[in-house]
């Protein structure tokens, strides 16, 4: 009876042991796989804080010289003036910017400065700015905007906007 104890006691130990280096193998292999992806990203995100963005209707082309990042901010600032422009499309920036409604007047202007660029996960960016627009818009091109990137198939495009009053 005692050997018996003693055997499914140091099995019980064993299954421990192997459970815990598990789990412990899952956590390191979880931080390796997102170290790896923000290192294999190698998305510049720098930028000027003293730098302003304008854009005005029909005052304005599809390019930009920016890096991916703020290109992806320039181009969702563009759409929002102007929805039809080239480039503008439902996989280049959030869907809810073609919708037309009276009560949500377009923007013919927008101004910005970016005030923080931050990876947050692997595959999401947030870049907040501070915002002038002459439209309310939904609230989104007032004071604190933030846009969200996504980084899949690094691809960078704007995926949502919030506002933060």
């Amino acid at each position: 009876m005692k050997i018996r104890n003693i055997l499914l006691s140091s099995l019980a130990c064993l299954l421990l042991i192997s459970c815990g280096e598990n789990a412990n193998n899952e956590n390191m292999a979880k931080i390796e796989k997102r170290t790896i992806s923000l290192v294999k990203s190698n998305i510049n995100m720098s930028f000027d804080a003293d730098k302003t963005y304008h854009f005005q209707k029909d005052k304005f082309t599809p390019d930009c010289t920016e890096s991916d990042v703020i290109c992806a901010v320039d181009l969702t600032a563009k759409c929002t003036i102007n929805p039809k422009m080239e480039g503008c499309t439902e996989k280049t920036v959030p869907s809810f910017i073609f919708q037309e409604f009276e009560a949500a007047k377009r923007p013919s202007q927008i101004t910005f400065n970016i005030i923080q660029i931050k990876q947050t996960t692997p595959e999401m960016i947030s870049v907040v700015t501070k915002s002038k627009c002459d439209e309310k818009w939904y609230g989104l091109c007032q004071d604190t905007v933030i846009y969200i990137l996504n980084t899949k198939d690094k691809n960078l495009f704007v995926s949502d906007i919030y506002s933060k009053s």
